[in-house]
């Protein structure tokens, strides 16, 4: 802990679920459909999965996806775990507004790895393994790029440069 700040120590896998993003985005399911979508990075999100059963053309891309899928759902399981613990430390420091707890917090990030590992397995070719700020996708190549909070999170470790390169790519 340093202060009264949530303290990670390392960048986790962990991601959110296709209804988070859809509130996040300000999305309508029905909108989704024949678009082309990204989403980067997209750790353990199941909007891909998701995206997919509602007829998008959904890509999640990662550099994590350079590991297996039974590997990081490893991982995911442990980085939700210490993620857990170390929110449980400063907790008030929130507003519990989209969770009622630290617990319906936890449910939902397990759901979404769960999503998010069993789509990799059955559809591989929709998760890319990219190292950001490079993506190895033709300009305007998506009608739409997501991304849920990996800008704002990691200030301390990707400096100025490399989040601008990132919104740019």
């Amino acid at each position: 802990m340093s202060g009264n700040k949530l303290d990670l120590e390392r960048i986790v896998f962990i991601g959110r679920t296709f209804e988070e993003y859809l509130r996040m985005f300000n999305l309508q399911p029905g909108e989704l459909a024949g678009r082309s979508i990204l989403d980067c990075p997209a750790g353990a999100c199941s909007f891909t999965s998701e995206a997919h059963k509602l007829g998008a053309a959904s890509v999640a891309a990662d550099i994590a996806y350079y590991y297996s899928a039974e590997a990081l759902r490893d991982k995911g399981l442990k980085d939700i775990e210490h993620t857990v613990q170390q929110l449980d430390k400063v907790q008030d420091n929130f507003v519990w507004k989209e969770f009622t707890s630290i617990h319906a917090l936890q449910q939902a990030r397990t759901a979404a790895l769960a999503a998010s590992t069993l789509d990799r397995q059955q559809n591989s070719r929709r998760y890319i393994p990219v190292e950001l700020p490079l993506l190895p996708f033709a300009d305007r190549s998506f009608d739409l790029t997501l991304s849920a909070h990996f800008l704002f999170m990691y200030g301390d470790r990707l400096d100025y440069d490399f989040h601008l390169r990132t919104l740019q790519e």
